[in-house]
């Protein structure tokens, strides 16, 4: 394999005064790691990036962009900018996309000017924050055509001077076809080209894209990174920040769904709900269950995340301890433990880390509901 730095002496020189990494947040051993191959001769065809939503992996991507094309002294700050807004050849950015529409002779139509616009809007927010989560109503994935144009952009433009970075996020939604295809082009890749892939499970990519890649797994962010993230980048207040960081599971793309629950007490809701599974009236405790699933952008970990917290509460209240994550359910949970029943948090806490896995066999919600219903239910008689 070749160095990224081999062709030319003065890249090398350069490079040293790019600090990799300098402004991003977390996953420390994957930054000495990369620093380590960076600083080898050895040269990967792709890197895979695995890891949950909302953890940093785009911002190591585009920060490695910039270190492989930052050449000379004298322009290295506007070549970080051409990176910065996704310009070719230094960078192309794949993304989901909405889903074209066909006719009825099954030929694609053009995408209408309006989801045009969404995306326009969603590369120029990205560019601006590399932290910003690029999303759309539509439903959307990556197809093969995509990975075709990517494959015609490949061979008519050439990085001379530095490196042609591939990122390829929320991989997770090419088509077995698209996956095919990229696995081709990473079989023999362009001269001075890195595809770095990012997905939320590695699991969801085949096997042979992924033998063909270094696989880097990213670990959710501390609460201290979160809160910079949401402070400086979002702009969130303090309050607001510190208020959703507990429920976010290491990640600011949850944060961001949370704060954007305007008027919903989940507090309420799943005080309703624990309320009904334990008084074994399934059907209500079923609409307030859903009414929870519904409010959290339909995430179903994110869910039983939620379910955990309660009952954590709970058991943290019946041990004296005063410090909680719903602050403001002190009197319910003391209601709760002052009755003379008694109630097994920690076992159902544990029972419920099995459900998580079923959320990523995707598992019919309705189906997952009942049984989490009946498991909370069991709560008074373990």
């Amino acid at each position: 394999m070749k160095s990224f730095f081999s062709t030319k002496t003065n890249i090398l020189d350069n490079i040293l005064k790019y600090e990799l990494f300098k402004n991003i947040p977390g996953n420390k051993n994957n930054k000495i790691k990369l620093q380590k191959l960076f600083n080898t001769n050895i040269k990967p065809n792709g890197l895979l990036f695995s890891g949950q939503h909302g953890i940093g992996k785009f911002a190591f991507a585009i920060d490695i962009a910039r270190y492989l094309n930052v050449y000379t002294s004298e322009n290295s700050q506007k070549i970080i900018g051409l990176v910065n807004q996704f310009v070719k050849p230094y960078i192309n950015y794949i993304f989901p996309i909405p889903n074209k529409q066909s006719d009825d002779d099954g030929d694609k139509k053009n995408i209408p000017e309006n989801i045009l616009k969404l995306i326009k809007t969603q590369i120029t927010k990205k560019s601006e924050n590399p932290f910003h989560p690029i999303s759309f109503k539509e439903k959307t994935n990556i197809s093969i055509d995509t990975i075709r144009d990517l494959k015609k952009d490949l061979s008519i433009t050439r990085n001379e001077n530095g490196t042609n970075v591939v990122i390829i996020d929320y991989a997770e939604q090419m088509s077995v076809e698209a996956q095919n295809s990229l696995l081709k082009i990473l079989e023999e890749p362009p001269e001075s080209t890195l595809f770095i892939i990012l997905v939320e499970d590695k699991n969801k990519i085949v096997s042979t894209i992924l033998s063909r890649c270094w696989v880097f797994d990213f670990n959710p962010l501390s609460d201290e990174e979160l809160f910079n993230i949401l402070t400086n980048n979002f702009q969130i207040e303090i309050e607001k920040a510190n208020s959703v960081i507990p429920f976010s599971k290491g990640s600011y793309v949850s944060s961001l769904d949370l704060l954007q629950l305007k008027n919903i007490d989940l507090s309420d809701l799943l005080t309703n709900f624990f309320r009904f599974a334990i008084t074994k009236k399934y059907f209500t405790a079923f609409n307030y269950l859903t009414q929870i699933y519904e409010n959290v952008n339909e995430k179903l970990d994110f869910v039983i995340y939620l379910l955990k917290i309660w009952l954590n509460d709970a058991e943290k209240n019946m041990l004296n301890y005063n410090q909680y994550t719903f602050s403001n359910l002190y009197e319910t949970y003391s209601k709760m433990n002052s009755s003379q029943t008694k109630y097994n948090f920690y076992v159902v806490q544990q029972n419920l880390d099995k459900y998580i896995s079923y959320t990523k066999a995707n598992i019919n919600s309705k189906i997952l509901f009942m049984n989490l219903i009946f498991e909370i239910s069991t709560i008074s008689n373990r």
